[in-house]
């Protein structure tokens, strides 16, 4: 999938993203200052002229279920770093309670030092831990 990417802005500095579109015949790139004549194509005009003909040429229903906006994009983008957020967020509790769990082995700290929302953790913990050694027990048996 291919995508036409229209930038433009009121100076060359100050640009910001139009509309991301997909087109089938390869990627283009246009930036532009209103009221300038002076614009930046790439791979190059010709190349990026044929690409728009090609992509207008199409139907405009295919063409318009190609079009993706700049804002649903980034929201996509936002959505997917919300999701691996909370997943690195949810493997840092199960490693805060891994290390809480290693100190009250090593009894660095007491069971009455934690707060409920540790001991819930931890409960966690040892549902996990009793299940992997409930599971190597049939192993052996």
């Amino acid at each position: 999938m291919f995508s036409l990417l229209c930038v433009h802005g009121t100076s060359g500095t100050d640009a910001h993203l139009g509309a991301l579109h997909y087109l089938p015949a390869g990627i283009c790139l246009v930036v532009f200052t209103p009221g300038e004549t002076n614009a930046f194509a790439w791979p190059s005009f010709t190349q990026t002229k044929d690409r728009v003909k090609d992509y207008l040429a199409s139907p405009e229903n295919i063409r318009l279920n190609k079009s993706v906006k700049h804002e649903n994009y980034l929201q996509l983008m936002v959505n997917v770093h919300e999701e691996s957020i909370v997943k690195l967020e949810k493997m840092a509790e199960k490693k805060e309670m891994e290390n809480l769990f290693n100190q009250l082995v090593e009894a660095e700290k007491r069971f009455d030092e934690l707060d409920v929302g540790e001991i819930k953790g931890l409960l966690k913990i040892f549902d996990v831990k009793r299940t992997k050694l409930d599971e190597k027990r049939k192993q052996l048996n």
